[in-house]
């Protein structure tokens, strides 16, 4: 029994010895590893401090230790000024987070419309557009455009009449018909007669003599 009690208490004063090896091993490579980490510390701070020597002294003509005094007390006497920038910043800063999801869909639906311009044709439709400006550009010099902007009340004038008479509308069905009748077989002369019987047919050719009448007449005055 004696024996038996001496062994366990050997093995336990083994195992405990074990331990603290173990946390000696430990506690000199902490040791180790804070010895090389001062060093390195060291080292950093011997760099920084020779490169701050450095850049102090290329700006020593340009600064007086006073500057540094005025800074300071400006900074002091804004300290509030400065507060409520950094808030104000703060809440720029939480309005841009909150934009970001419809900043998104913005863009979204923005690459959207222009795929569906694209599909149709618009894009295709303004390149056309900027070759015949070019051409336009290339054609008409300024004497030519400045006629053509003289002209332009007079065109306008025209085309408002034109369409409150509703002659732009008659034009159309004119064109139709000229279409039309070109894929019909010719008339005979005696066809010809008998349309231009028609009231129609008449009033047009009364409405074209008019206005040449009227031509014939501005060339008179003139």
């Amino acid at each position: 029994m004696d024996g038996g009690g001496l062994e366990s208490r050997l093995k336990a004063i083994e195992e405990d010895l074990a331990f603290i090896k173990e946390e000696m091993i430990r506690a000199g490579a902490r040791r180790l590893e804070a010895r090389e980490l001062r060093e390195d510390l060291s080292r950093i701070a011997k760099d920084a401090f020779d490169s701050a020597v450095v850049e102090l002294e290329e700006v020593a003509p340009f600064v007086e230790t006073g500057d540094f005094l005025h800074l300071g007390k400006k900074i002091l006497r804004n300290v509030r000024n400065l507060s409520r920038l950094f808030e104000r910043l703060e809440g720029a800063v939480d309005f841009f987070e909150d934009f970001k999801p419809l900043g998104r869909e913005i863009f979204g639906d923005v690459l959207e419309k222009l795929d569906e311009m694209e599909k149709k044709g618009y894009f295709v439709l303004l390149a056309g557009m900027a070759g015949i400006l070019e051409e336009a550009a290339a054609q008409f010099t300024p004497e030519r455009l400045e006629t053509l902007a003289g002209a332009l009340p007079e065109l306008a004038a025209l085309l408002e009449e034109a369409a409150g008479s509703g002659a732009l509308k008659d034009m159309r069905k004119a064109l139709a018909a000229w279409n039309e009748g070109r894929k019909e077989r010719p008339r005979s002369l005696f066809g010809v007669l008998a349309g231009i019987r028609a009231p129609a047919v008449r009033r047009s050719i009364t409405g074209w003599l008019k206005a040449l009448e009227a031509m014939g007449g501005k060339d008179e005055k003139a």
